[in-house]
C-alpha cells in the first residue's frame, strides 16, 4: 500500500449489494452498523468475523444509517420509607 495506491485496512464482505452508508457506534468502538441496497441493515464488531446482526427492512435501499444514543436515566434522588 502506497500513498499513490491505496488499499482496504479491513474488508467486511456480506452485502449482497453496494454499502450506501456506515457509522460508528459512539459507546462501543469495536461496532458499526452499514446501510445497502440489498434492503438490510447489518451491525458489525471488527473483533468477530462477520456481522452480529442483520435487520432485514423495507423492499426498497436503505440509502443512510444513523446513530440513535439514549442515554440512561438519572439516578434517583428520592428515598423510599
Amino acid at each position: 500500500m502506497t500513498v499513490d495506491c491505496p488499499a482496504s485496512v479491513w474488508t467486511f464482505k456480506e452485502h449482497a449489494y453496494c454499502v450506501y452508508s456506515a457509522i460508528w457506534n459512539p459507546r462501543h468502538a469495536t461496532v458499526f452498523a452499514s446501510a445497502s441496497g440489498d434492503c438490510t441493515a447489518l451491525v458489525w464488531d471488527v473483533r468477530e468475523p462477520g456481522s452480529t446482526m442483520i435487520i432485514p427492512t423495507h423492499e426498497f435501499e436503505i440509502l443512510s444509517s444513523t446513530t440513535t444514543v439514549s442515554s440512561p436515566p438519572p439516578p434517583s434522588t428520592s428515598r423510599s420509607r
